[in-house]
């Protein structure tokens, strides 16, 4: 046991980089319950990321985070993205490399093992390679071949040439050999060192070097191998191998052949180390971008990772091979990602989070690490939302649920999550980490002051509006003020509330301009769709509609029939007594309802209130912007649209207007100012059920070089209602 903290830069990176980062730190975090250790995380840009967010593959202060700890974890760069860029600003080339320059970084561990559970996964023979094997390739990483000079392109004598260096210095060999020796006094004993001293001279250096400082190692069994050879006994028979000496060039080709023969790149760690304790730590493999997004991407290599920094950076041996027997253990249960399934009767097939969460069990510290949440209202059009995006995402691998009902307490709950709960048993709520409430304004007047009153001091997360501006409560919408939840589970706020759904769709659309303090006011005039006023309401839109349909049903079976003859009939059913409008009190279907909600003042209606009120409280903005507008409700069925008169604080440029709102968030889809495009992709047909938040019609407007007009439109189920509380949890179930 110990009390030791630890400094940890985390650098997800790209693609499934931040996915995989995810599980390993829930792994960390559970060996420091484990082991009595606290590791303290600054995450930082890199790659593509650096490149979006920072300019640059390699910010300088991702470079001043990575000074600061104690040991690096890096997860994965580069994509299609950015493979158009000039060659050294790259992901790869622009942030390892230099990497490795600053910290000195010149000795790469890269372990190829294939546990004996995996054996099928490999290329080779079962016969081959039964009962697995276990290999170690140390490689020189700071010289030789890729970092000598003199090396470019020139022409001598009208010829192009291109030429490398390759120099090894009898320093840098003793150096990284006595890392190799080292090492394999704590595994086989065997030392073997691949060089090519038949031909070049470098490698009779190096093998000299070798054999004098193997003289040290007296209980370690050195053998030296042509590179050639090496590369053809890896296939024949890789079992021989225990460590593996190589330089830079040797050392990449090999340690990515003997990768390939484990089966999956998603399987191996490294560890690149400097002299004394610092290293980065990082998968193998790629950032994987045709999976990215998915759920579905191989964890262990980040988490084995994970581990080689607990044995390297941290001497914590035990907590390592915990860790690594954890690994080995879900393999032998049979759980597989996607990359190792054989589609046996023996296999589990799980994703991301699953595999993850099944070696935080095997670790014997998942029951410690499990929030304790309570559904209410999960029934409902919203809750139904959030349910589905909860399996779609697969959250509630990361919780245990508890589900409650205001109606049918001692039924039987989703999921097979046992029996529900009654939903106003404070005592019930009370054992509860948090409460996801979609049940309405009454429940939370009700229940919520009364849960706090019995001192319960746990998550409330809210769909409804009763609590939005409490000053106690925060509007949610990580997208846009992830500081400012940040900073409010910082200070002790426990109230975390969803915004309302336009001003959260207009915030998703426009949080690029917002977020460079370009705007000075906002007019919205915002169309809003049934959904917005409830279940009974959409349905109630429906059966006007076929009312109206009926009521002409004989006209319209004639194409003889006058157009205006149907209308007369129309507008007399719209304005007839039994048309039903319980609901909505005022007909919808052919027509639109140019207020919704209670007036509040100066003619608003609450309604147009919340785009000031909740807008700035969302942005936790120090000086408003004034934002206001007519909201109109409209026959839609799920989807907000909105047109959007800004006013800029400065003549931007339309070109950067277009690049501030299109790179700001991953759902915000720019659709060019074209009538083919935007009839084809702003309109409620074409987002309804997706998480794309498109923005079109943007253009300077007659007005002014400072008047913009946007038109934009957004599910208001999703990120009007249900993704931002989804969001919410999961922050928290992150830590």
């Amino acid at each position: 046991m110990t009390d030791k903290s630890w400094n940890v830069a985390v650098l997800p990176g790209d693609g499934i980089g931040p996915e995989v980062m995810t599980e390993a730190l829930k792994v960390l975090d559970a060996v420091g319950v484990k082991f009595g250790t606290r590791f303290n995380y600054t995450h930082a840009n890199v790659g593509g990321a650096g490149i979006d967010n920072d300019g640059k593959a390699l910010p300088q202060t991702t470079v001043d985070t990575c000074k600061a700890a104690d040991a690096i974890l890096f997860g994965s760069v580069g994509g299609p993205k950015w493979e158009s860029l000039p060659p050294d600003e790259q992901p790869e080339r622009g942030a390892l490399l230099p990497l490795r320059k600053i910290f000195g970084l010149f000795c790469n561990l890269r372990p190829a093992v294939v546990f004996p559970a995996l054996t099928g996964s490999s290329s080779l023979k079962e016969s081959v390679i039964e009962g697995g094997f276990n290999i170690l390739v140390v490689r020189e990483l700071t010289g030789g071949i890729y970092f000598s000079e003199p090396k470019g392109v020139d022409e001598k004598d009208g010829v192009r040439r291109g030429y490398d260096t390759m120099l090894y210095t009898e320093p840098e060999i003793e150096r990284i050999t006595r890392v190799a020796f080292d090492v394999a006094r704590k595994r086989g004993k065997k030392v073997c060192s691949i060089d090519k001293a038949n031909v070049l001279s470098t490698s009779v250096l190096w093998r000299e070097v070798v054999a004098r400082v193997a003289k040290d190692y007296p209980d370690v069994e050195l053998s030296h191998m042509y590179v050639d050879n090496a590369a053809m006994q890896l296939v024949r028979w890789p079992k021989q191998f225990d460590v593996m000496l190589c330089g830079n060039m040797f050392g990449d080709i090999i340690s990515d052949e003997a990768a390939m023969l484990t089966g999956s790149l998603g399987m191996l760690p490294s560890a690149s180390l400097a002299e004394g304790s610092f290293g980065m730590y990082e998968p193998s493999g790629g950032s994987a971008p045709d999976i990215a997004g998915q759920g579905i991407a191989n964890p262990i290599a980040q988490i084995l990772s994970a581990a080689m920094m607990l044995r390297y950076s941290f001497n914590m041996q035990d907590a390592a091979d915990a860790v690594e027997k954890a690994v080995e253990e879900v393999l032998n249960q049979g759980y597989r990602t996607g990359d190792i399934h054989q589609g046996t009767d023996r296999e589990t097939k799980v994703n991301t989070v699953q595999m993850g969460d099944a070696i935080l069990k095997a670790l014997g510290t998942i029951e410690d690490t499990l929030m304790k949440v309570g559904f209410v209202g999960w029934r409902g059009m919203v809750g139904s939302v959030l349910m589905q995006r909860m399996q779609e995402e697969n959250d509630f691998a990361a919780l245990e649920p508890v589900f409650f009902s205001t109606s049918q307490a001692g039924g039987k709950a989703p999921f097979d999550a046992g029996t529900l709960q009654d939903a106003s048993d404070i005592d019930a709520l009370k054992e509860l980490d948090a409460v996801v409430t979609c049940q309405g304004g009454d429940y939370t007047n009700e229940v919520h002051p009364k849960l706090r009153q019995s001192g319960w001091d746990g998550y409330w997360i809210d769909a409804a509006s009763s609590l939005r501006m409490d000053p106690n409560a925060v509007i949610i919408l990580d997208p846009v003020n992830r500081p400012v939840i940040d900073k409010a589970l910082n200070d002790g706020y426990r109230d975390f509330i969803g915004g309302n759904c336009t001003v959260s769709l207009m915030l998703m659309a426009l949080g690029g301009l917002f977020r460079a303090g370009a705007v000075e006011w906002v007019s919205a005039m915002t169309y809003q769709a049934a959904s917005g006023a409830g279940a009974p309401n959409m349905r109630e839109l429906l059966t006007q509609m076929g009312v109206l349909k009926d009521s002409v049903a004989d006209l319209l079976a004639d194409p003889g029939s006058a157009i205006l003859d149907i209308d007369r009939k129309v507008t007399a059913a719209l304005r007839g007594d039994e048309f039903p409008v319980a609901e909505f009190g005022y007909p919808l279907a052919g027509s639109v309802l140019p207020w919704i909600d209670r007036e509040v003042e100066d003619g608003q209606s609450r309604e147009e209130w919340k785009g000031f009120a909740e807008t700035n409280k969302i942005l936790g903005a120090e000086q408003p912007v004034p934002i206001d507008g007519v909201c109109v409700r409209i026959g839609a069925m799920r989807c907000h649209a909105q047109g959007l008169t800004v006013k800029l604080k400065r003549d931007i440029p339309i070109a950067d207007v277009e690049q501030m709102i299109s790179t700001d968030n991953e759902w915000v889809k720019l659709i060019p100012n074209t009538k083919a495009d935007t009839l084809a992709g702003l309109t409620p047909a074409a987002v309804s059920g997706s998480l794309d938040i498109p923005v079109g019609r943007v253009r300077k407007m007659k007005m002014g070089p400072e008047y913009l007009s946007a038109f934009t439109c957004g599910d208001q189920l999703l990120w009007g209602a249900a993704e931002p509380l989804r969001r919410m949890l999961r922050i928290l179930l992150d830590g």
